[in-house]
């Protein structure tokens, strides 16, 4: 089974609940709209690199 990491962290975050009481859903993954309030508090998911195979090259499954 594939294990995205985005949303794992995006799960853990929104299950927090000192988190959701000061971000609520304005948590997002890479960026936000331009027109979005910016007076708000947001959280924003933003990878370090791009997505890497655990298992590369192998014959394993």
């Amino acid at each position: 089974m594939i294990q995205d990491m985005l949303t794992s962290i995006y799960t853990e975050l929104t299950s927090d609940s000192v988190i959701r009481k000061y971000v609520g859903d304005r948590i997002r993954y890479y960026d936000y709209p331009e027109n979005e309030d910016t007076n708000q508090t947001k959280m924003i998911i933003n990878p370090l690199r791009p997505p890497q195979d655990q298992i590369g090259g192998s014959d394993r499954d």
